[in-house]
């Protein structure tokens, strides 16, 4: 009888490959415009909150809240956007800190179904719009 604890079971976890997430039905160049003045609407109305609740002093500019270049990156990620993490990691490749910025996860969770909606929006008129093409003959 031994009193060692049984050795533990390898994990088959480690072995499986993460799921490859493909890329959104989206054409960028179209979407790019409405998704970017969605964005920066939304950088206003939250820079407009957070000098209601006197986070931040007014001689703050709203680019302190998303900075353009993360904006930018957003626009040009958007076929990559599957959920709440993939605006994290886009944040990431910005350099833009999730941490120690003034967006908090109920923001991230709205920037995301904010895009979200884009990208179905986009998607839906896609759609109609190839039916309509088709149609046309």
């Amino acid at each position: 009888m031994s009193v060692r604890a049984p050795r533990p079971q390898k994990s088959c976890e480690s072995l499986i490959a993460p799921p490859q997430i493909t890329p959104r039905p989206v054409i960028v160049k179209r979407i790019s415009s409405t998704l970017r003045k969605r964005l920066e609407n939304y950088r206003t109305e939250t820079y407009s909150k957070l000098r209601e609740r006197g986070v931040l002093p007014s001689f703050f500019p709203p680019a302190l809240v998303i900075p353009d270049p993360v904006l930018d990156k957003l626009v040009s990620g958007v076929a990559n956007v599957h959920t709440v993490q993939s605006i994290r990691k886009i944040f990431a490749q910005a350099h833009f800190s999730v941490n120690s910025n003034l967006l908090r996860d109920k923001e991230i969770e709205e920037i995301f179904n904010l895009m979200n909606y884009t990208i179905e929006e986009h998607i839906h008129m896609l759609g109609m719009y190839i039916l309509t093409f088709q149609t046309s003959f």
